[in-house]
């Protein structure tokens, strides 16, 4: 969507939860009533409740804040992101891969909402309409660090330094899922695209659930920072993750590496837990010792320690459902 198209518009005049009238919405749309009503039900595609009451006209349940890329990408520029840019999409269907189609390097492209957002091994992650964070950076680079399977536990990391900050006590699964009190929160999805050891580029993708309430039956169990008590502007924590892995990857080398994996184990949510690791052939049980220097989960068993790199594989709890 364009910034003046109507739905859009709508969606601005709908967002702060007051009543407004029909006619004031088709005023200022440029639209009859009757379109104004079209376009109304429309917006249950995105699982958008607006109630309507004669008299009074339309309200949406409950007030939306929308993402204001102008303002995140002065916040950005200000933090010293100076070569960044931001795109805002209304809807599509991977921020991820919006991003590898169209985006340049330092560029952040956020979505309200999104049709196939997608976690590792190819789960479906449920994307209501402006309740949560789907954003996605490009970062071009000229040279891989030689640890970069390990990425994702260092941005992980680095994320869970700024939240907890923030009074936010997140935590990490290995390899890149964000918790918090126990619960999945969110994820980060990471694809590489050039030559190992050669230029290439990175799309960092992140799911972070802040304001939904409610969802989907799903196979895991899920929270959100509000129901957790955090009221935090989805705006505002924009800027905050958005910086966190920009710097993240500009310091990014083996030395920085080494930093972040040995800080996993101060979130490390499964520190000395017993799980199952799921592969495509068996599973493995044991109780979690934390990751070695290359990011790679060590496992205590019966039969010794194994290690597994991130790739085709899962981590559980083995004592309660996850």
């Amino acid at each position: 969507m364009t910034p003046d198209d109507p739905q859009l518009i709508l969606l601005q005049q709908l967002a702060h939860g007051e009543w407004i009238s029909g006619a004031d919405l088709a005023q200022t749309l440029g639209i009859s009533r009757e379109a104004v009503s079209k376009r109304i039900r429309r917006l249950s595609e995105w699982q958008l409740e607006v109630a309507s009451q004669s008299g009074r006209g339309y309200q949406l349940q409950p007030a939306i804040e929308l993402l204001d890329g102008e303002h995140i990408l002065t916040e950005l520029r200000a933090a010293g992101h100076a070569s960044s840019r931001v795109q805002i999409l209304t809807s599509v269907d991977s921020t991820n891969r919006w991003l590898g189609e169209h985006g340049c390097n330092h560029m952040l492209c956020l979505a309200e909402h999104q049709s196939a957002g997608r976690g590792r091994r190819g789960r479906q992650w449920h994307s209501p309409f402006a309740q949560n964070l789907y954003l996605s950076l490009r970062i071009d680079f000229q040279h891989w660090p030689d640890r970069l399977p390990a990425l994702g536990l260092v941005l992980g990391v680095a994320l869970c330094e700024r939240l907890n900050a923030l009074g936010i006590a997140l935590q990490l699964k290995w390899p890149n899922d964000l918790y918090l009190g126990g619960r999945k929160c969110g994820g980060l999805l990471i694809e590489q695209r050039g030559e190992l050891l050669g230029a290439g580029t990175l799309i960092i993708g992140l799911g972070l659930n802040v304001a939904m309430r409610e969802g989907p039956a799903i196979d895991q169990h899920w929270t959100s920072l509000a129901l957790h008590g955090h009221t935090i502007s989805r705006n505002t924590l924009a800027v905050e993750l958005a910086d966190t892995l920009l710097k993240e990857c500009h310091a990014l080398d083996n030395a920085r590496i080494s930093q972040r994996l040995e800080q996993f184990s101060n979130y490390d949510v499964y520190h000395d837990a017993p799980v199952l690791i799921h592969g495509n052939e068996a599973s493995v049980a044991g109780h979690s010792q934390g990751i070695d220097e290359w990011g790679r989960l060590r496992l205590r068993t019966a039969h010794g320690e194994q290690r597994f790199s991130v790739g085709d594989v899962s981590l559980r709890r083995s004592d309660a459902a996850d």
